[in-house]
């Protein structure tokens, strides 16, 4: 049998479905954790401008899963339970609104003993 990719079935295709699996897999964890650290640079400003980069490779990341999971949808590979999705949706929010908490829960500098 042959999908709608055009790769048929064997040893060669799941090969390149347990790939795409820990891309999606590794994809994920690495968002979720880039967007539950709180990096102090010791400045706001800087603060900021750290905290606007993660947001934006967190959602890099996360566009890299969305995409594999359509090649796998084009494979006929089913995505696996869970996946797609971050690991606790209300803890992070939307990237946008995870920056804004972020930059809330840093002490600024002249906080600091």
């Amino acid at each position: 049998m042959t999908t709608s990719a055009g790769l048929p079935d064997g040893p060669r295709r799941d090969g390149l479905v347990r790939a795409l699996g820990a891309v999606r897999s590794l994809a994920l964890a690495q968002a979720d954790e880039m967007l539950g650290s709180l990096p102090d640079t010791g400045d706001r400003v800087t603060g900021r401008a750290v905290d606007d980069f993660v947001e934006q490779a967190a959602d890099a990341l996360r566009a890299l899963d969305e995409a594999v999971a359509r090649t796998l949808a084009d494979l006929g590979s089913p995505a696996p339970e869970g996946a797609g999705k971050p690991r606790d949706q209300a803890a992070y929010g939307t990237a946008a609104s995870q920056g804004d908490r972020a930059q809330d829960q840093r002490p600024s500098w002249g906080d600091r003993p």
